[in-house]
């Protein structure tokens, strides 16, 4: 059985309180109508890894014997107890990298979102955690690769954060941020006229600075995105289009089918673990 692996960059005012609560110092939470918890932590000098568990307790569906038409029946579950949905994560704390175990039934990054601020409401702290997709390069090389580009966009959902920038790429913008006392959101489309392109060069070096921001800020909220056309095998123009946030980190890992009575604690964070070695081999590859 594989499973898939997503990482994403961990933004929070407050680290040391994130910390405390992945290492299990946070009761039960309700979210979503599933009772959330952490469990089976383990930690070293680098790393926290362990599981969250959603378990769904009412709106159960119900259980069928295939090609008995009448024969749906209540899951017989004791009281107190649901089905359990886990998502095993690694947290590596050197680069604020979170990887996680995708479970559709449990957690994502939305999820952690609300799971942190309800931690926030209970301890009344102020982490103000939020989780971004790590970009791969892959984007910029299939950037690379366009002969003519159609149109270009850019969302900075927080332009008050490349004010100080030195980056002479945003120079533009930061001035419209300034003069305008933005707080909201600048957006730039600019579409080529028919049968030109825009010039590559230029959309490569604010795609570059879009990097580097999202690297640098990543709750500046950049969103990135480019259409074009590319030459293939055969030689011939085929159009593409380009999203940076579509271009994440993603890997895999093979639990082995058991019991389904085990959430398989190891199993699930010795694969996590698989992903993290994956992902500092390719470190050089990749936007953290």
């Amino acid at each position: 059985m594989r499973k898939k692996v997503y990482a994403s960059t961990v933004v929070s005012s407050d680290f040391d309180t994130f910390e405390s609560v992945i290492t299990g110092n946070v009761p039960v939470l309700l979210l979503n109508g599933k009772s959330v918890e952490i469990s089976h932590v383990h930690q070293n000098d680098n790393v926290i890894s362990g599981l969250f568990v959603s378990t769904q307790m009412v709106n159960l569906a119900p259980q069928h014997e295939p090609g008995v038409e009448a024969d749906y029946s209540a899951v017989e579950i004791e009281a107190g107890k649901g089905l359990a949905y886990p998502n095993a994560f690694l947290y590596d704390r050197t680069r604020h990298i979170l990887f996680w175990e995708v479970n559709t039934q449990g957690m994502n990054e939305k999820k952690f979102e609300t799971f942190f601020q309800e931690c926030d409401k209970l301890n009344a702290t102020n982490m103000q955690c939020h989780f971004y997709p790590v970009v791969t390069t892959d984007f910029l090389e299939r950037i690379n690769r366009l002969e003519r580009i159609n149109s270009f966009s850019l969302k900075v959902g927080d332009p008050m954060q490349i004010l100080n920038r030195e980056d002479a790429s945003f120079a533009d913008m930061r001035n419209l941020a300034t003069s305008a006392e933005a707080t909201g959101t600048i957006e730039v489309k600019v579409k080529a006229s028919t049968g030109h392109t825009l010039s590559i060069d230029f959309i490569r070096s604010q795609i570059q600075s879009a990097i580097r921001l999202n690297r640098d800020n990543a709750h500046a909220n950049i969103n990135c995105q480019t259409s074009g056309f590319y030459y293939d095998e055969d030689d011939n123009l085929e159009s593409t289009k380009i999203d940076m946030l579509i271009d994440k980190f993603c890997t895999y890992y093979e639990l082995d089918r058991v019991d389904n009575a085990s959430i398989q604690a190891e199993a699930r964070k010795n694969g996590l673990q698989q992903a993290h070695r994956y992902f500092l081999r390719k470190l050089a590859e990749y936007r953290v």
